[in-house]
């Protein structure tokens, strides 16, 4: 018995440049912005949801992705925690 080759999508280029997304920059996925952010994948959807973080953009038909350039922008907005010395 064979089984067929199993084919991941890439979108051509031209159809990402049509949509407005820059391929070059670096994308994040899920984990990586848990990682970044140090939120839960409940916590990074309930904030979507609540306008309070970036929505992801489609990079495939079934995969999605944060450009890294939106999630460290998200970052900087956020305030710096001082340590109280005392």
């Amino acid at each position: 018995m064979s089984e067929e080759p199993h084919f991941l999508y890439f979108p051509r280029s031209t159809e990402l440049v049509q949509k407005g997304i820059d391929m070059t920059e670096h994308h994040l996925r899920r984990p990586a912005v848990e990682a970044a952010t140090g939120l839960s994948r409940s916590s990074l959807y309930a904030m979507m949801d609540a306008g309070e973080f970036p929505r992801p953009i489609r990079i495939g038909k079934r995969a999605v992705a944060w450009p890294e350039s939106t999630v460290n922008a998200w970052l900087s907005q956020r305030p710096i925690a001082i340590p109280v010395v005392g």
